[in-house]
């Protein structure tokens, strides 16, 4: 969402094409806004305080991951291209800090090889690049949320072992470390996960490897 609280529906793909184009639900209906430069299937998306909602990564056509990153200014409707990321990843998790970095974690890069690897872009001095951070326990697609703590909550997702797991990890961007938290109670991959203002965390949907979870 942006900073009016609209909701966004960006890239994906469908009949083996992948798409660019931006959705904006607004007054009960949706409208079509400027699309990306780099279409994206899986990408991660994330959006900061001061209202910009950051498209990265995500696969091209089969299991090539792409490495780009464009931040949507919703008030002159434009994308701004920004450096790309070290690691070419898709199936991962981004955030914001409360300083306004940027942030990709874990994943899975060209060939669908799993990664661990996490890093760090300041959206106001792109010319200094990515830098890794700490990395992950384990190399995995992953989904993940940011609470109203201003904690990362890393949850579920599918391990290198080709098998989902329930593991939920906490980054904390202000001493940039990870710390383990309660598991979720079923081992789940591709499923939605939100922070509510009340503190409390929800995990929705998403598969088991052969079956759905609802």
């Amino acid at each position: 969402t942006d900073k009016q609280g609209r909701v966004y529906g960006i890239g994906g793909s469908g009949n083996s094409v992948i798409y660019n184009n931006v959705y904006r639900f607004d007054n009960d209906q949706w409208t079509t806004v400027a699309s990306m430069n780099y279409p994206r299937q899986i990408p991660a998306v994330a959006t900061d305080s001061s209202g910009y909602i950051y498209a990265l990564g995500g696969f091209k056509m089969g299991s090539e991951a792409d490495s780009t990153v464009e931040r949507y200014d919703s008030e002159n409707n434009v994308w701004k291209e920004l450096p790309s990321m070290n690691v070419p990843r898709g199936g991962f998790a981004a955030f914001t800090d409360s300083n306004g970095n940027l942030y990709a974690m874990g994943g899975a890069t060209n060939g669908g090889v799993h990664t661990n690897t996490c890093e760090k872009l300041d959206p106001n001095t792109p010319e200094q690049g990515w830098k890794f951070v700490t990395p992950i326990s384990n190399a995995q697609w992953i989904q993940g949320t940011k609470g109203v703590d201003g904690m990362f909550y890393l949850c579920g997702g599918w391990l290198s072992s080709q098998r989902t797991t329930n593991a939920v990890n906490i980054f904390n961007p202000n001493t940039g470390t990870f710390s383990s938290y309660s598991p979720m109670n079923i081992s789940t991959n591709n499923f939605g996960v939100v922070a509510m203002p009340n503190g409390r965390i929800y995990a929705l949907g998403g598969d088991e490897g052969n079956s759905r979870v609802e």
